[in-house]
């Protein structure tokens, strides 16, 4: 049996991005998948879905933005996976690119597209890729990331208390090459929200706070129910999270971002809560690339892998 990749386009030459979603999410979240690509669909941006996949969270394995504009591939192998219960479910980011007619060059460094939030020649990542490379010394490895990644900057932030995952994108967005987003002070760990703004201003960085809660929720240990910043951030479409039953706290972040320096921007919202119970959100289960809409009709064997 033959499957089409599903893929919608507001034009045959759409000169933005292209949003991709894993070809698993519609089939493991089909409700949210149609609101989410029902908004996309409004706001004319084309979207498509990628084979080969063996999770939903394909901005981790997938490549980054390098110099020049060239796609860049990093080593998808993190730690958190590296379990006989986990490890099957790494995506070979190759055989992806390869079906949707990419290419990308490859960087013996092991860092998760999550833990990669730039814009322009700034870069943010946590204290994370030290870790993960404990092959590199961190100044070889910071010149190295700077060279690949075309930036002039990085600015290196802790690991958030409670995050197993060890990504930037789940505390400071770029809202402009000036200012970032990030979340509120919590009083379960003061220590790293004061490091973090003391990081920023050390880099000339000034932020905006947006709400965040904890979902203290015995059977989804790693849920990011009630993370607002992990947002959706393609092309001028911003999508924010919701989550279902905190009214009160949904409305102080959609009003948080309607005062940040991008609200006067068109921005809405979707209730995330059925994917961020399972330790992610927008930014997460999306990923964005400039070079337009590949792989239109192309036929998938099922016999070839799974999606």
């Amino acid at each position: 049996m033959a499957i089409i990749m599903l893929i919608k386009t507001a034009s045959d030459s759409f000169p933005g991005k292209t949003v991709y979603f894993s070809a698993l999410l519609p089939d493991r979240f089909p409700a949210f998948f149609k609101c989410l690509t029902d908004i996309v669909n409004t706001s004319g941006i084309p979207w498509g879905l990628l084979p080969y996949t063996r999770d939903i969270w394909c901005r981790d394995y997938m490549p980054v933005r390098g110099a020049s504009q060239e796609l860049v591939q990093f080593q998808y192998a993190p730690s958190y996976l590296n379990t006989l219960q986990w490890r099957q479910t790494i995506t070979d980011p190759s055989k992806v690119c390869e079906a949707i007619g990419i290419m990308a060059d490859s960087v013996d460094v092991v860092i998760d597209g999550g833990n990669v939030v730039r814009f322009k020649r700034k870069a943010i990542m946590t204290e994370r890729i030290y870790r993960e490379n404990p092959g590199y010394s961190k100044e070889v490895l910071l010149d190295k990331l700077k060279d690949v990644l075309g930036v002039d900057e990085i600015v290196m932030i802790p690991v958030e208390p409670g995050d197993p995952y060890g990504h930037a994108d789940g505390c400071v967005r770029f809202l402009n090459e000036n200012t970032v987003m990030i979340n509120e002070p919590q009083k379960s760990h003061p220590k790293f929200d004061r490091a973090l703004r003391k990081i920023l201003e050390k880099h000339r960085l000034g932020f905006h706070e947006m709400p965040i809660f904890i979902d203290h929720d015995s059977k989804h240990k790693d849920s990011a129910v009630g993370n607002y910043i992990n947002y959706l951030d393609a092309d001028g479409l911003v999508v924010l999270p919701c989550y279902e039953g905190y009214a009160h706290q949904n409305e102080r972040a959609l009003q948080a971002w309607a005062s940040c320096p991008r609200g006067t921007e068109p921005f809405t919202w979707i209730e995330a809560t059925p994917i961020a119970k399972h330790g992610g959100v927008l930014n997460c289960v999306s990923w964005d690339y400039n070079g337009g809409v590949y792989g239109i009709g192309k036929l998938f064997n099922e016999a070839k892998g799974s999606y």
